[in-house]
């Protein structure tokens, strides 16, 4: 496993929309910047 670090928080949110994408939790990349970050991190603290 190779660790990647995200510095801005662009690159950090493109990064979240990717990994919820992929856990099938949103359906597109965009969605993830209409929406509360928070109702996510509770979603994935579950």
């Amino acid at each position: 496993m190779k660790n990647i670090a995200y510095i801005d928080g662009q690159n950090f949110m493109h990064r979240v929309a990717e990994v919820l994408t992929e856990a099938n939790l949103i359906s597109d990349k965009q969605e993830i910047f209409a929406v509360d970050i928070d109702s996510y991190a509770r979603v994935l603290k579950n």
